[in-house]
């Protein structure tokens, strides 16, 4: 793995404290900056990092605490404008390699900013447009689960939480591949505060969250074998007003959904109202049950809440589910709801902040690494590679490389085409190797993948 990477991290709030926990649980030097008392005493009590108490735009703090030594700087603080100026202060007097911001306000990526390399700033990160943009994603497959993509391939990974409406209860995974005749891999299962990877003799219960890749097109298929078939999504019921909300109705509408915004505060509303004239927009209450009988809410394709209020999203969405409503999606920023929700029979549960967390990582990668999905609030990651020539793993069988314990190779792409390998596949160089690991076997995978 070479020498530790130090990173520092200006914020100590949610984006902040789940980088941070997950940079540490994989072996980076983690410095983190909050002003806020109580948020110290915080991550003292729950991380092993270095913590620093004092305002993050402090040149004789960032100077303190070897701001040089640092590969990345990442401000992550409630404040743009905090977040932007830490990093130019970053960017003028010290030689950090790479300066990361994240900002909420929608106008700079109007204007193009989450696209370009500007001064004082490497990259800038949206939570909002993050989670605009997985839910973008989620419903153009259906809205059937949460979907991750990997770079240059068709290969995803998508999740499926094992409910009545999923017929693979009580079978085995080597009984689904054979009777579905579709490659794919169930990478890892998630339940009852447990993560596995899992061989083919494991049952599938219900309350299970699957992990699965495979091959777009395979994975519509073997959606549709289990139940969850992909249905055009036409018309969507979204649940509040707010910046994500807009850049959703902005990605949808240009496809010709039908939606209907329902958002309780009048300014909002009036000003939804007059930049998307062809959005029928309800100035009430999600919860106000009159509305199911005056607009005919329940025989809608899809409900997206997106209120600021986690436990609203939750109710709301598993109520107008229950009613009718043929999907879910929720938006929550709250981590120990996530499992929960998923339970309630809400197709996918979306988190801003682990969102940005992801973008992050994305861009704190080393040598081959393409790119990185941290699953499960950090329980496990799928790390994307890429085998460059002169890899000391060309040539080898897959059962011939020391895959680490709790980790797994679960597809490939070579020259356009995806594979689900076996152990005798022949690594090559130019391969992109997708792997998944549970949270102690990470380390060991990277050192086995990255050049």
């Amino acid at each position: 793995m070479g020498c530790i990477l130090k990173i520092v991290i200006a914020g100590a709030g949610e984006v902040g404290f789940n980088l941070a926990r997950h940079l540490v649980e994989n072996g980076y030097d983690v410095t983190l900056i909050d002003k806020d008392k109580d948020r110290i005493k915080y991550v003292n009590e729950h991380l092993d990092c270095f913590v620093v108490e004092g305002e993050v735009t402090n040149y004789e703090l960032l100077k303190s605490i070897n701001v040089d030594d640092a590969s990345f700087f990442i401000a992550v603080t409630d404040s743009d404008e905090v977040n932007m100026i830490s990093c130019l202060i970053v960017n003028s007097n010290f030689s950090v390699d790479t300066k990361i911001a994240r900002v909420r306000n929608i106008d700079y990526h109007k204007i193009n900013l989450f696209d370009k390399k500007i001064a004082g700033f490497d990259y800038l990160i949206n939570p909002e447009v993050e989670a605009a943009k997985s839910i973008i994603r989620a419903v153009e497959y259906g809205a059937v689960s949460d979907i991750f993509v990997f770079d240059d391939t068709d290969i995803q990974l998508r999740e499926v939480f094992v409910d009545d409406d999923v017929n693979i209860a009580g079978k085995t995974l080597e009984t689904i591949r054979k009777k579905s005749n579709i490659p794919f891999v169930v990478a890892g299962i998630f339940n009852e505060n447990n993560f596995l990877i899992p061989a083919g003799k494991y049952e599938v219960k219900r309350g299970d969250h699957l992990f699965v890749v495979g091959s777009r097109g395979d994975l519509d298929h073997l959606f549709s074998h289990i139940g969850l078939k992909r249905r055009k999504i036409k018309s969507v019921l979204i649940a509040g007003g707010g910046k994500i909300q807009r850049l959703v109705i902005d990605g949808l509408i240009s496809k010709g959904r039908e939606i209907i915004v329902i958002e309780k505060d009048y300014e909002k509303s009036k000003k939804l109202a007059e930049m998307f004239p062809d959005v029928l927009v309800l100035n009430s209450d999600i919860s106000d049950e009159s509305l199911l009988e005056e607009e005919d809410l329940n025989s809608k394709d899809l409900i997206i809440t997106a209120t600021d209020n986690d436990e609203i999203n939750i109710l709301s969405a598993s109520y107008y589910k229950s009613i009718g409503v043929k999907r879910a999606i929720a938006l929550i920023d709250k981590n120990n709801y996530l499992h929960m929700a998923s339970g309630l029979g809400i197709d996918i549960c979306i988190s801003p902040k682990l969102s940005a967390v992801n973008a992050i990582l994305k861009y704190i990668k080393r040598g081959n690494i393409l790119n990185v999905y941290s699953i499960f609030n950090g329980k496990a990651e799928a790390i994307e590679f890429l085998l460059k020539p002169g890899t000391d793993l060309e040539g080898l069988r897959i059962k011939e490389c020391p895959i680490p314990k709790d980790s797994v190779i679960v597809a490939v792409n070579r020259d356009g085409k995806s594979y689900i390998p076996d152990g005798n596949f022949v690594f090559k160089s130019g391969d992109i190797v997708i792997t998944f690991a549970l949270k102690d076997a990470i380390k060991d995978i990277e050192e086995l993948f990255v050049e």
